[in-house]
């Protein structure tokens, strides 16, 4: 019988080629510096992989059981806080994190459940105290950077779900948690924990009720990090109005409210005899359920109504917005958006808004309606263009961009799944082994902004990694997009599109991901891609490619074939345009002129407003 290993703290490396010896991939072997996935057999590996039909499939499957969680949980959530909010609003504020608890739940279920025969495994018996957590976003990070929460993880579903039959288990009790092994991982840990943290302490709710008035802009705009615009600040903001919102208070015998909707859900929710996932998890949704939204500070009523345009973070205001009929529109603030077949951040995204602005796409199929609209991000390079091509000291010959997979638990996104860990390791190898052979003096790897639970220099072959030829940098990204001479990517990722617009050549290189990913619309530029050499799929391809001069590169990538398509996606994915502002600001007005602008006063007990005006202008004299 084989022994399974669930964390890198059960083995030591000596054991690592016993051949009866099974490790979940790659969470057993992250956090350590003797691990090399490259040089282990896919035979000791328990890395469950989807094809592309099964993931749409599984994917689906996701969609339908969140909006049967969420339709369930607004009449709960309704009696839980004696208030009555549509399921718009329950929508808006719990979609994104049941989304997520599923997706990480569900994908390492399916993982287990690939185990062959019946295999022995040590298991954590207290291991629900390390999995319940205020939000999915915590349980996310904690999951995916803490071993011993994703070993938790594992525990669990082998103990709790049907799974148990394929394991000879033996429990153990563990009291610490460690934190990330490495540098970076520690320190972008920590810094998300203190933000979470702070986030879910301004929702949580107060028991007595109380009336508050305050000052709120009309319209609020999210075009990206680091993207400002002064005019359409001053245009639509220069009268600030006042909101009002009466909370009622959270519920009073908060515990019992809450051990009886979970209750009911578990009778309430239909489940199906034939779907063993389904029961293992309504079974034990207190366990995984977001802990903050039996603590929000929810208002019984407001007149909040404003536009908002950025992510759907499911935030109380632009739920209560939404239900007084504001309205929330999504911005595409990255790719992997209108590309795949399934694309989980895209999905959330669109289901919890009004409306969806794309880079350009339009999705003419979906429900979902989609506004395609100039890119704020990658207009401003137009504004800058006349200095891209001046900083001569900073020039790189070969700059590479590689885009990672997800560590340990990923979200829906096939593209960037663990199982594929070891496929896009042997892909940078195979690329800088190709590069290295060149007559270039400089190639430079942009590293990711933390190591993801593994050092990326161990994976890679010692000689590479040595070579005085390739050098290594954190967040290179904006210093090669603008200074390399010829860009090099595993993915269509952002720095793909920013070289489209300032005209600068890019060759695409994956042997492992299947084109059958992308949608319809896509698979019509891809193919185009293929055709003129941008995106190469095999090593030949790519290596002809590499061998050209400087000057060929130039003359290949100035070409009438390559200036076409590339004058054609600029239209159809990557819009840009210099007073995009303009577009912004027409859209924004139109909108405005759907919602209705008076803002109707709410009632309000007297004595609640009396006593909450008291609190404030005391508690304003001691701040």
């Amino acid at each position: 019988m084989k022994t399974l290993y669930l964390s890198p703290n059960q083995f030591e490396n000596i054991d690592i080629d016993n051949q009866n010896n099974l490790y979940l991939f790659p969470s057993a072997l992250l956090d350590r510096e003797d691990c090399k996935f490259r040089e282990l057999p896919d035979s000791s590996l328990l890395n469950y992989r989807l094809t592309v039909a099964e993931f749409n499939k599984e994917f689906e499957y996701l969609n339908q059981l969140t909006y049967t969680i969420i339709d369930l949980l607004s009449d709960l959530f309704n009696t839980y806080y004696s208030i009555n909010k549509t399921k718009k609003f329950w929508l808006t504020l719990l979609l994104p994190d049941i989304r997520d608890v599923l997706e990480l739940v569900y994908a390492r279920y399916l993982q287990l459940s690939s185990i062959e025969g019946k295999v022995k495994v040590e298991l954590i018996e207290n291991c629900r105290q390390f999995l319940v957590f205020n939000s999915s976003r915590l349980q996310y990070v904690n999951v995916n950077f803490i071993s011993t929460v994703d070993w938790a993880l594992s525990s669990f579903i082998l103990l709790h779900s049907d799974l148990k039959n394929k394991v000879e288990a033996r429990c153990i009790h563990v009291q610490d948690i460690q934190l990330p092994h490495f540098k970076y991982d520690k320190e972008y840990y920590q810094h998300v924990i203190e933000m979470e943290s702070k986030r879910i302490e301004t929702n949580r709710g107060n028991i007595f009720p109380y009336y508050v008035s305050f000052p709120k802009k009309p319209v609020s705009v999210f075009l990206g990090t680091g993207i400002k615009s002064n005019r359409m600040e001053d245009d639509l903001n220069s009268n600030v109005r006042n909101f009002s919102a009466y909370y009622s208070g959270i519920p009073l015998f908060k515990n019992a409210k809450k051990r009886k909707l979970i209750a009911t859900i578990k009778k309430k929710f239909l489940l199906n005899d034939s779907n063993s996932f389904e029961k293992f998890f309504i079974s034990n949704i207190d366990t995984f359920f977001p802990q903050q939204f039996f603590d929000l500070r929810l208002p019984a009523k407001s007149n909040i109504k404003v536009l908002s345009i950025g992510l759907p973070v499911a935030t109380i205001s632009d739920a209560e917005s939404r239900e007084n009929g504001g309205l929330s529109f999504g911005i595409q603030h990255g790719t992997a958006y209108g590309m795949y077949t399934s694309g989980t951040q895209e999905w959330t995204e669109r289901n919890a808004s009004d409306g969806f602005l794309t880079w350009g796409w339009a999705d003419n199929v979906s429900s979902l309606p989609t506004i395609p609209m100039p890119s704020p991000h990658l207009s401003t390079l137009l504004n800058n263009n006349d200095s891209l091509h001046q900083n001569s000291a900073l020039k790189v010959e070969i700059g590479i961009i590689f885009n990672t997979t997800y560590n340990r638990v990923g979200k829906f996104l096939r593209v960037a799944m663990p199982f594929f860990l070891k496929e896009n390791l042997e892909l940078l190898n195979k690329i800088l082994k190709l590069t290295i052979a060149l007559p270039k003096e400089e190639i430079l790897v942009s590293e990711y902004a933390f190591e993801q639970g593994y050092n990326l220099k161990l994976q890679l072959d010692q000689v590479l990694v040595s070579s005085s030829k390739i050098k290594f940098e954190r967040m290179a990204g904006e210093k090669l997009l603008l200074n390399s001479e010829l860009l090099i990517s595993n993915s269509f990722g952002t720095s793909f599109f920013e070289r489209l617009v300032i005209n600068k050549p890019i060759l695409i290189f994956n042997d492992f991901f299947e084109i059958e990913n992308y949608n319809k619309d896509w698979l019509e530029i891809v193919d185009s891609l293929i055709k003129v050499g941008i995106y190469n799929i095999d090593s030949a391809s790519f290596e002809n490619k590499l061998r050209l001069s400087k000057e060929e590169i130039l003359n290949w990538w100035n070409s009438p074939e390559i200036q076409e398509l590339r004058d054609s996606m600029l239209k159809k994915i990557a819009w840009t345009d210099k007073n995009w502002e303009i577009s912004f600001l027409t859209f924004i007005r139109a909108q405005l002129n759907h919602m209705e602008s008076n803002i109707e006063r709410i009632s309000v007990p007297f004595f609640v407003k009396l006593c909450s005006r008291v609190y404030f202008r005391i508690k304003g004299l001691f701040l």
